[in-house]
């Protein structure tokens, strides 16, 4: 049978544990919303680029996986305990896509 020490090692190991997994969830949490925001942003430009050539069928589709892509990184971001640089590298990423999809809403 184990003892109180063995126990308690256990214990400190698991939590250790535990925090690692949450440290790493958090941090793939957040190159999604990384991941999100550029792909909305190369949507986005794919689209004006579409849209200049005259391609409006394909401007259109870009523009609504656009914003796909901002609305889900957005609501992830919610989510998420931002710290560090990372809020003011994400705020700036979120400036520009939606700097980028008011340009789209423009052209319409």
């Amino acid at each position: 049978m184990p003892d109180f020490n063995e126990n308690l090692t256990e214990s400190h190991q698991l939590r250790e544990e535990a925090r690692a997994l949450t440290d790493d969830s958090k941090r793939k949490q957040l190159q999604f919303v990384e991941t999100e925001l550029n792909l909305g942003m190369t949507f986005a430009e794919t689209a004006l680029v579409s849209f200049s050539a005259g391609r409006f069928d394909k401007a259109k589709q870009n523009a609504r996986y656009a914003k796909t892509a901002y609305r889900a990184a957005k609501r992830f971001l919610a989510k998420l305990e931002v710290q560090g640089k990372e809020p003011e590298e994400i705020a700036v990423k979120l400036g520009k896509l939606s700097h980028l999809l008011e340009k789209l809403s423009a052209l319409k």
